[in-house]
């Protein structure tokens, strides 16, 4: 079958999609990747054919935008309002018109969550779409945890305060529901939803999620078609030579345990302080 892997964002976002899809090649399914340019190599390496999403998402979250974005959703609705429409949504309205042409001919598609392209997308081209991602967004309630996404919030919640804690996704919800539903009218020619109907068509979206259970159990309360199914991991060989002071380092002693925040950068004053904390001797 043909299957069309739509993935923007930075590395974190789009490299386990990459893995995603080689499993599904490894399957006997050819794959389109749609993706940003900062990509193509890798898609294109993996085999697969790459269709190109003009934008530099790894830029703008490894940035100041980026650390105001995150800000963001600990702050007023209002605020966050104010914060989608002037930073973020020109960009996301021409991204969702580049990602309607290489649906096309699809049998299946695989899209990140974040901005639920993928009911709309099934709607108009009448095939299955999976949503795919690491984390649980826009919003997945559940009693096991609260919502990771707002700092303030106590880690030492009762399961019905982790309930409501995902009520604080609502801002960010009812902001791609307007954009979704313009896209959906001006591009994809579909009818307006309600914000009720929209909202269960997404919750009724077969969701993949690329963490091991043995990291975070999948939550008991969780809708049947949310799935967790263990890490997604490229098998990658490289012919890389370390530095001759990091092979020295490396050689040193036992091996580290490397954390890496990739594009999430701090707006901490002191950087270095996650820097030194950053690398974890095992």
């Amino acid at each position: 079958m043909r299957a069309t892997v739509l993935a923007f964002g930075a590395r974190g976002d789009v490299q386990p999609l990459l893995a995603l899809a080689s499993g599904l090649q490894a399957a006997g399914h050819q794959i389109r990747f749609a993706t940003e340019p900062v990509f193509q190599k890798a898609a294109i390496s993996a085999g697969f054919e790459y269709y190109d999403i003009p934008g530099e998402s790894e830029k703008f979250f490894a940035g100041r935008s980026g650390i105001a974005f995150r800000d963001s959703f600990g702050r007023s609705p209002a605020y966050f309002e104010a914060f989608w429409r002037t930073h973020m949504l020109p960009d996301f309205r021409k991204m969702l018109r580049d990602v309607v042409a290489p649906c096309e001919g699809s049998d299946f598609l695989v899209c990140l969550p974040y901005m639920t392209l993928g009911p709309s997308l099934s709607e108009k081209f009448g095939v299955p779409c999976f949503s795919a991602g690491v984390i649980p967004v826009p919003a997945f309630p559940t009693r096991h945890f609260r919502y990771p996404f707002v700092n303030e919030l106590s880690q030492n919640l009762t399961p019905e305060q982790n309930l409501r804690s995902w009520q604080r996704a609502e801002p960010f919800v009812r902001a791609v529901y307007s954009l979704i539903q313009d896209w959906r009218r001006e591009t994809l020619n579909l009818p307006f939803q309600a914000f009720d109907e929209y909202n269960a068509q997404c919750l009724a979206t077969p969701h993949l999620f690329g963490w091991s259970p043995a990291l975070a159990p999948r939550p008991s309360d969780w809708k049947s078609q949310w799935t967790v199914t263990g890490f997604w991991l490229l098998n990658q060989t490289s012919d890389y030579s370390p530095p001759q002071e990091l092979q020295d380092f490396l050689d040193a002693g036992e091996p580290p345990l490397l954390i890496d925040f990739r594009s999430n950068v701090t707006s901490d004053p002191e950087p270095l302080r996650w820097t030194v904390i950053g690398v974890l001797e095992i």
